[in-house]
């Protein structure tokens, strides 16, 4: 059961794979965080910020957009056509730091 509006997604996760001619090729995996829910990736080269954000929203059309989005601070995920269908989605974005990173106070 996929629980729609009830808690957040984790973002796109950047991984890499080699594809049958060997070279290198990325898969984006998202998750939703209550149900662990993993959405269709996206495939390909490293994405820029307008395929995140077309990928945001077919998702979001699909099965609702969450209260939050936690993603980490890459440039692509960060980028303004992401943010933009965030705020009109009504989209949280939290900051995933890492363990070199303190988070604000």
């Amino acid at each position: 059961m996929y629980l729609q509006n009830q808690g957040g997604y984790k973002s796109p996760l950047l991984l890499y794979q080699r594809d049958e001619s060997g070279a290198k090729a990325s898969l984006n995996q998202m998750q939703d965080l209550a149900s662990r829910y993993k959405f269709n990736p996206m495939t390909g080269d490293t994405p820029c910020g307008e395929e995140i954000s077309g990928y945001l929203v077919s998702t979001f059309n699909s099965f609702g957009a969450p209260l939050f989005l936690k993603r980490d601070n890459g440039g692509n995920l960060n980028h303004s056509a992401v943010n933009d269908v965030l705020a009109d989605y009504f989209v949280m974005p939290v900051k995933i730091y890492d363990s070199q990173e303190v988070a604000p106070r």
